[in-house]
């Protein structure tokens, strides 16, 4: 047991130094540490050491009173991130016939991250199906799934990744806090992911199944289709 515990800090260590070398222009995207955070969390699960949720929780914490300033919140810094870095999505997230929907968005992406933060050391049990559920059938964030679908997380993603690095409070441990924080943003898009896909999967098991749903919901856009011919 013990020298399964020595493998696995000695992973860890090896991760932290292989970071501190990758080059700050190719830290832009969640899939640049492929080969860092996710054999982490291949090996270790989405789990984290003392060490890292230290980290996380410390340098969050700063950030949280130092952006009172100005009231910004993890949500409103990820789109406006997002509006500074795809014009389509800004097209969006600035209609102001969207504005509902971006509100709650935007809260829902202050929430996990919060959540996350103060769940740090049972990540998975504690959170995992809430965060699967947000994007599931009938979930939270259901309802505007043609506004934010797949791109518009794999962006949030992204900006989660460089809001890690407002994170950093010590530049010894720049590195080490942005990486770890990497394995929450991981673990986040995961779960969303794995929502979009189960909703994804029950729409087309009642396309292949011709059951009752889709029989009922084909005949409700004929009879409609009609009414408006007439």
């Amino acid at each position: 047991m013990e020298t399964k515990s020595a493998i696995s800090e000695a992973m860890m260590v090896a991760f932290s130094t292989a970071v501190s070398v990758v080059p700050k222009k190719t830290s832009r995207n969640l899939s640049d540490f492929k080969d860092i955070a996710h054999l982490a969390v291949a090996v270790n699960g989405f789990a984290l050491t003392p060490r890292q949720r230290l980290l996380i929780t410390t340098s969050y914490t700063k950030w949280q009173k130092k952006k009172n300033n100005n009231n910004e919140t993890v949500g409103q810094w990820v789109h406006k991130y997002i509006c500074d870095n795809y014009k389509d999505l800004k097209k969006i997230l600035t209609n102001p016939k969207n504005k509902d929907a971006v509100e709650l968005y935007t809260k829902t992406i202050t929430s996990i991250i919060d959540m996350s933060v103060e769940s740090l050391e049972y990540l998975d049990d504690a959170l995992g199906p809430l965060f699967v559920s947000y994007t599931a059938e009938g979930g939270l964030l259901s309802e505007y799934e043609d506004l934010f679908n797949e791109y518009y997380w794999k962006c949030v993603c992204e900006a989660l990744c460089q809001f890690g690095k407002e994170l950093s409070y010590s530049r010894l441990l720049r590195y080490d806090t942005i990486y770890a924080f990497r394995i929450v943003i991981l673990f986040i898009s995961k779960k969303i992911t794995n929502g979009l896909q189960m909703k994804h999967e029950e729409f087309s098991g009642c396309i292949n199944n011709d059951n009752s749903c889709c029989i009922s919901k084909s005949a409700s856009i004929t009879k409609n289709k009609k009414f408006k011919d007439t």
